[in-house]
């Protein structure tokens, strides 16, 4: 996919995605884990509150998968709602 490409996919299911937001702190393990995921399946939004970033998925199953990765490695790294 060109970028455009990606950009005009990202802008039709994300009215519809699934939101994940963290302790800034945890940024470099998020973007890490991340890199193994297709790029046009999340969106990286920084600074959505204070000290905190959020990720918003596609598909249900990666949010899943994030959070389900940092209640393991960084318990303390996910924002409650």
């Amino acid at each position: 996919m060109t970028p455009i490409e990606i950009f005009e996919y990202k802008m039709k299911w994300k009215p519809k995605g699934h939101i994940v937001s963290f302790h800034s702190d945890w940024e470099y393990d998020v973007k890490s884990w991340l890199k193994r995921k297709e790029k046009h399946t999340w969106i990286w939004n920084e600074y959505t509150d204070v000290y905190e970033h959020s990720v918003l998925f596609e598909s249900v199953e990666d949010k899943d998968a994030l959070i389900s990765f940092l209640e393991h490695a960084h318990p303390r790294a996910i924002t409650p709602p």
